[in-house]
C-alpha cells in the first residue's frame, strides 16, 4: 500500500479532536495519527496483509525514523519503504512540479525498482496525475482521511489488484491471507 500520511494518517477532524480532549496535536515524531485513521488501517489489516510504502512528504526524516515512529506509535503493519526522495527532480526543474504529478513519477520509479511487485493501491487526499496508476488509486477526503468508506472501497474492487505480491523482503504489500 503507498500511503500518504496528511489527509489520510492526518486529518483536520483528528487534529482538532486530539487539541480539544488530549491538549496535544504532536508527539516527538509530529502531528499524531487520527484515532479512526488507526482504527480503519487495523480494519485493513484484518482483511488483507500488506506493508506500506510511505509517499507522504514526511518522508524526509527518513525510513529508520518513519519506523521508529510507527513502533512507538504501536501500529501493527509494517513501513516497508519510502518512494524515492529525488525521482521528480528533472520533472520539478522543467515546471512539471505539480504534487499529483510528483508522486506519480515517484511511485513509478519506486515500482520500476522493484519490478516483482505487481498488486499495490495507492492511498491520498490528492489526486495521482497518471493514467497507468488510476486503476490502483483510492482518494480520501482530508476530513476523514482512512475512514469505514475506504475499507467499503477496497473490499468492493476488482481481486485482481489485491491480491498478496510478495516484496523483495518477503512481506505482501496487500492482499488477502
Amino acid at each position: 500500500m503507498f500511503l500518504d500520511f496528511d489527509g489520510v494518517m492526518i486529518t483536520e477532524r483528528g487534529t482538532a479532536f486530539n487539541k480539544e480532549d488530549l491538549g496535544v496535536t504532536e508527539d516527538g515524531f509530529g502531528t499524531l495519527f487520527d484515532d479512526d485513521a488507526i482504527e480503519t488501517l487495523k480494519e485493513i489489516e484484518q482483511k488483507a496483509s500488506f506493508s506500506i510504502v510511505v509517499t507522504s512528504n514526511r518522508r524526509f526524516v527518513g525510513l529508520k525514523q518513519l519506523r521508529q515512529m510507527w513502533k512507538k506509535r504501536k501500529l501493527a503493519s509494517n513501513i516497508l519503504d519510502i518512494t524515492p526522495l529525488h525521482a521528480a527532480d528533472d520533472a520539478i526543474a522543467h515546471g512539471e512540479g505539480n504534487q499529483g504529478k510528483i508522486k506519480a513519477i515517484e511511485i513509478k520509479a519506486w515500482l520500476q525498482s522493484h519490478p516483482e511487485v505487481k498488486k499495490y493501491i495507492i492511498v491520498d487526499d490528492e489526486p495521482i496525475e497518471d493514467a497507468e496508476l488510476q486503476s490502483h488509486f483510492i482518494q480520501c477526503d482530508p476530513l476523514w482521511g482512512l475512514s469505514d468508506k475506504i475499507v467499503e472501497i477496497i473490499k468492493n474492487l476488482n481481486g485482481t489488484h489485491y491480491k498478496p505480491m510478495p516484496s523483495p523482503k518477503g512481506f505482501n504489500l496487500l492482499g488477502g491471507a
